[in-house]
């Protein structure tokens, strides 16, 4: 072979075509990308490399006429943009900032979070109607807001996966003088960080020095803080606020980690009294457990409780602090007596233990117990459900009537919940779900099982006077449960209202079901209505655990880098979300309404249908407004959805058919009917419907009801709304 054909030809052949070189782009269009960047990462269901992947398809077929959308470079690209937010550089540092998190071998994890007082001035200068929301609440309450911490455990992915290597700790905030309805949507809590449980299993201090370190951050480092006073943005100004630290909310096991204590697993469970002991009640009732000194978690005398003060949990900790700095914590079994006897573990680096947050933290002020867990999550209501079905069951008058669990299955299968609630579980009353000591459902659906089942007690056990003092307990239970989900604010009169309903339930419970069925959240529970007081709202962790799914749509995708990646990619979420008006800061609004036109299509109708033609709209938003889906404070209303309405002194009850809005109210179309009985079960006339058009305002409650026959419906009213003062 001749050296010349091994040399390059000068020039190709003419079939083949040179490649042209792409014109780069100027810094300025690279920018204006960004925010069409963040905004498809921010709305995707998928991971940034899905979304990248179907851009380099677009771009591949020639459908984007923008040449740098789906460039090979797009991942990285789409990841500048989604941390643009985060990495944005506000009077108090980045939006997202580093902890240094020091393991048990001495060295530092650094950790990645949301800089809560970076944030809201972030925050606030994206989204006025949020400025507006923080200026409402500071008008209200004179410069200085509440602020309430929460934090609980989540499992992106597999649940069932046997090791806890994808498990994250979530830790969200917000100010108590928001309204009360916003402090009830998910999306209104803001999000501080996540970080991986593995992780913090290796911390000196675990969980409660990770909460330690985050109430510093808040209130304690020098030289901005809460407590000194930081700026959020209102109209184009810097406006000066304050907070101070109200408390943290948690199901039972987030508290004990948060607090450092023995919790449920120990002798003293409760922090808030000195004399409630864990197992007394299960031993019988010697001498001893009579005492005043010692009562078992079964008391129902609250009288009979000596509390705890802020200064004796304390006391707690420095005994044992006492013992360590005298080196007698070498001898384990005085030491570990004494943890047991007081309820607290020794932790110099948590919440009791650091010294530097003495005047920030309250252990017993700041224990805020949530009513959603104590009752429903394998609590009070769940253990009371199954006492009531192992009632029916071995009740012999029932068993020769042939009234049994399915019997209880087959009356309930005929309930309608709200649209926004799902539908009727069948497997709600199934044996195979029914324990010993609970019932093994979710939450929410032990919040329809107590009404289902009170109505089946009332309406088929009762007329067989069997059970009488069970169907009064469950009927307790139910006016606890519905006091909760409609009390609103609470005050003090609220406050004892909800300790009345609680202490006679309980009272109910006891006496008739003894100590089988009595857990630890019994006793939690009598302390509820004070830490709701405390608060000022009726809190639950409903919505937070709400949130966690979008934590979890954002954690699913990322395998490296944990930490950084998810919370920059929820900041971005966040901002887009508020910035777009995706999150509505109203108390009453429809889902994407249409303009409302003439049959013909022709002529938009106003809101007056009487107006002259020169006060017809002349643009969209000058229309009346038409939808089927409407949210509102006591929860998301669908057509079809039959609803509670207080008007004037009327009790109303009717099916919603439409929602308008125009002239600044929105009004729904319903078609009312008329009350033939009153009771627990009210059955209502549907044969001579009425067309009502109300304010959305005066709707009062979404209610679960049934057709008893073809001319009557029966529909269970919330007894928490006082409706003997309507009639």
């Amino acid at each position: 072979m001749v050296l010349s054909s091994l040399k390059r030809p000068s020039s190709c052949p003419s079939s083949i075509k040179l490649p042209t070189k792409r014109k780069r782009q100027s810094p300025s269009s690279i920018i204006e990308r960004r925010p069409l960047r963040s905004e498809l990462v921010a709305v995707a269901g998928g991971s940034k490399i899905s979304v990248a992947r179907v851009l380099q398809k677009l771009q591949q077929s020639g459908m984007l006429v923008d040449d740098d959308l789906g460039s090979y470079n797009e991942r990285h690209k789409l990841t500048t943009a989604a941390h643009a937010h985060a990495d944005f550089d506000t009077p108090y540092g980045p939006v997202v900032q580093q902890m240094p998190l020091q393991r048990n071998d001495g060295r530092y994890y650094h950790w990645e979070f949301v800089h809560p007082l970076a944030f809201i001035w972030y925050l606030s200068l994206k989204c006025v109607q949020f400025g507006d929301m923080m200026e409402a609440a500071l008008s209200r309450c004179g410069g200085e807001l509440s602020l309430l911490l929460y934090g609980d455990d989540i499992t992106p992915g597999n649940v069932l996966r046997h090791d806890d290597g994808r498990k994250v700790f979530a830790f969200y905030y917000a100010f108590l003088e928001w309204p009360d309805w916003i402090l009830h949507k998910s999306d209104a809590w803001l999000f501080f960080g996540a970080l991986r449980t593995s992780i913090i299993a290796d911390l000196r201090g675990g969980t409660s020095a990770v909460f330690a370190q985050i109430i510093k951050v808040m209130f304690a480092k020098i030289p901005f803080n809460f407590r000194s006073g930081i700026f959020y943005n209102f109209k184009g100004a810097e406006v000066i606020y304050r907070s101070s630290f109200r408390g943290i909310i948690a199901d039972e096991k987030g508290l004990k980690e948060a607090f450092s204590i023995k919790g449920a697993s120990g002798l003293k469970v409760c922090p808030s009294c000195q004399n409630i002991f864990n197992f007394d009640h299960k031993e019988g009732d010697v001498a001893v457990h009579r005492s005043i000194y010692r009562l078992g978690v079964d008391s129902i005398d609250r009288r009979a409780w000596i509390p705890h003060s802020n200064e004796s949990i304390f006391e707690c900790h420095n005994r044992l602090s006492t013992m360590v700095e005298e080196g007698l914590y070498r001898r384990m079994g005085k030491f570990k007596k004494l943890q047991i006897e007081t309820g607290v573990n020794y932790n110099p680096f948590g919440l009791l233990g650091d010294p530097s947050l003495r005047t920030v933290i309250k252990p017993v002020d700041h224990y805020i117990r949530d009513w959603q867990h104590t009752y429903c999550s394998n609590g009070l209501a769940s253990s009371h459900l199954a006492a009531a079905l192992h009632a029916i069951c071995k009740c012999p008058i029932l068993k020769r009537a042939e009234i049994n669990l399915d019997t209880v299955t087959e009356y309930c299968s005929h309930f309608v919940v709200p649209r926004a609630h799902g539908k009727i579980n069948k497997y709600w009353f199934d044996v195979k779900y029914l324990a010993n000591d609970k019932v093994k459902h979710f939450a929410s659906d032990v919040l329809h099982m107590v009404p289902c089942l009170l109505a089946f007690m009332v309406d088929v056990i009762k007329p067989y006077e069997v059970l009488l003092k069970d169907i009064e307990a469950l009927d307790a239970l139910n006016k606890v449960l519905s006091g909760f989900l409609h009390a609103g604010r609470v005050t003090a009169e609220k406050r004892d209202e909800l300790q009345g309903l609680v202490d006679r339930h309980r009272s109910l419970f006891r006496m008739l079901y003894g100590i089988d069925f009595v857990k630890i959240k019994f006793h939690h529970a009598g302390h509820i209505p004070q830490d709701l007081w405390k608060i000022g709202h009726a809190l639950s962790c409903f919505p937070l655990e709400r949130k966690h799914r979008s934590i979890k749509s954002k954690i699913v995708y990322v395998f490296r880098n944990v930490e950084m990646t998810t919370t920059k990619d929820f900041v971005n979420h966040v901002i887009q979300q508020f910035s777009e008006n995706r999150f509505q800061f109203k108390e009453y609004w429809l889902e994407n309404p249409k303009p409302l036109v003439s049959r013909d299509g022709c002529e938009a109708l106003t809101y007056n249908r009487l107006a002259s033609p020169d006060d017809r709209p002349v643009s969209v938003e000058d229309c009346l407004h038409v939808s089927l889906h409407a949210h509102t404070p006591v929860g998301e209303m669908h057509r079809d959805d039959v609803v509670l309405v207080l008007h004037e002194d009327e009790v109303i009850v009717g099916a919603v058919d439409k929602f308008f809005q125009g002239d600044g109210e929105i009004i729904v179309q319903l078609t009312s009917y008329e009350v033939v009985r009153h009771g627990v079960w009210t059955h209502w006339d549907t044969t001579a419907p009425q067309r009502l058009f109300l304010p959305l305002r005066l709707i009062r409650a979404n209610l679960k009801w049934a057709r008893r026959n073809g001319s009557t419906i029966c529909v269970i009213l919330p007894p928490a709304i006082k409706l003997d003062q309507c009639r």
